[in-house]
């Protein structure tokens, strides 16, 4: 107990040092429940067995060593990973944050439908320019607007939406200010139009004050917006991040690359972002670099079961036992699923310790009596483990059924392969 606590303990820790704050905390959270666990069960729950039954589990018979069978696991493992490789030649991840989500599918396909029916901007591809100050940036944003102006013309996107539509510069909204008629001249613009016609001649004085006043208004600055509720859509188009300005223009049914390709024909400098390539990448060199720091903690768990073991063929059994029972969840969850997740990697290092634990006690050296014992508590406990995962994978936000389905198949794959090669062929 006290190896499978630690091996587990370690694979967990390993990923709250992986990089991400939520599956940090996660990591953190499971290995210091799981050594609380093993204490508890270790120094507190014997109190609670009384010297009769203490007795009763004491046999002095002979111990019996369980004929540990490698080839059994060897052939799961190499038909399984020649399974993996025949069936999933496109790719075994599924690196899309949408996947991720834990809105069902259906309504993420339904949103995307209305929100192509109403024209709004599609939030995959972002246009994005660069300056040191803001007031460059905006007037930049400006010449772009004409720019893109001229490419909804020519058909290579539909509409576009930018900072400049709440934030002009501050040359443009003095002009704008400049424009404005004087008081008399205003005045006297709007008694001429309203001749012959049945407004009153009061009726425009609301807006001849109004326009009196916008002449001395101070111009926009993007602190003016905090507190207001168009303040987020703007935090949305327009970034100051270290000591420059981004501003982010959305756009509507656009054709990529020839988008892209007349893109480097204007002035200013844009750049085309596609977010869902570039969040793919972000997703694959996170689970990349997940599976190397988990692939080092495996690497610390057999050499804890060397220094604790002192055995070598017993650890090559129980790492072989472990390995292909890893391979056989990832190729029927895989296969259930279209392929894995970052969810997935989580759920499987809980796999992991599940049969490492089923390993060490199906694999240890026994009375007869303390056998059936140890059957019992592991058949006990791969029931619950998997009925109460099943029980998740029934749930419709994809994040816990990916987590049930993932765990529940483990449990009962990882008890079956380690009740296989070492209760059913005996000495």
């Amino acid at each position: 107990m006290r190896i499978g606590a630690a091996s587990t303990a370690i694979a967990y820790l390993a990923i709250a040092l992986s990089g991400s704050d939520g599956l940090a905390q996660l990591g953190v959270f499971t290995a210091s429940g799981l050594i609380i666990a093993a204490l508890v069960t270790r120094n507190w729950l014997p109190l609670l067995i009384g010297e009769q039954q203490r007795s009763k589990s004491a046999d002095h018979a002979a111990t019996q060593q369980p004929r540990l069978v490698y080839g059994y696991s060897v052939a799961v493992l190499v038909l399984t990973l020649g399974s993996i490789l025949f069936v999933f030649d496109d790719g075994l991840w599924d690196d899309r944050l949408s996947s991720l989500s834990p809105v069902p599918e259906q309504r993420l396909m339904t949103d995307g439908m209305l929100r192509s029916a109403a024209a709004t901007p599609d939030m995959r591809y972002q246009l994005v320019l660069h300056a040191p100050e803001l007031e460059t940036l905006l007037r930049q944003n400006e010449a772009v607007d004409l720019l893109l102006q001229q490419a909804v013309d020519d058909g290579l996107l539909k509409a576009w939406q930018s900072v400049s539509l709440l934030l002009p510069s501050q040359f443009l909204q003095k002009n704008r200010q400049m424009d404005i008629p004087g008081d008399t001249e205003l005045h006297n613009r709007l008694s001429s139009a309203i001749v012959n016609t049945s407004f009153r001649e009061d009726a425009f004085e609301p807006f001849e004050t109004n326009a009196s006043t916008s002449k001395t208004l101070p111009t926009l600055m993007p602190a003016r917006f905090d507190g207001t509720s168009l303040a987020s859509w703007l935090d949305s188009h327009l970034v100051h991040v270290g000591g420059h300005w981004v501003s982010l223009i959305s756009v509507s049914q656009p054709r990529p690359e020839e988008l892209a390709a007349r893109l480097k024909t204007w002035t200013p400098q844009v750049e085309l972002v596609d977010l869902h390539q570039s969040s793919l990448e972000l997703m694959r060199d996170y689970r990349n670099g997940a599976i190397k720091t988990i692939s080092f903690a495996s690497l610390a768990i057999i050499a804890l079961l060397l220094f604790e073991r002192k055995g070598t063929r017993k650890v090559v059994w129980i790492v072989l036992t472990v390995i292909a029972s890893l391979a056989v969840t990832t190729t029927s969850v895989a296969a259930l699923h279209g392929g894995l997740t970052i969810i997935h990697l989580v759920a499987l290092i809980l796999v992991m310790g599940l049969g490492l634990d089923y390993a060490l006690f199906m694999s240890r050296k026994e009375t007869a009596v303390e056998q059936a014992a140890t059957r019992h508590a592991v058949v006990a406990c791969a029931i619950t483990t998997t009925m109460t995962f099943g029980i998740l994978a029934g749930s419709s936000i994809p994040v816990l059924k990916f987590l049930g389905l993932t765990v529940a198949t483990g449990s009962a794959v990882s008890f079956i392969l380690a009740y296989a090669g070492s209760r059913l062929f005996k000495k």
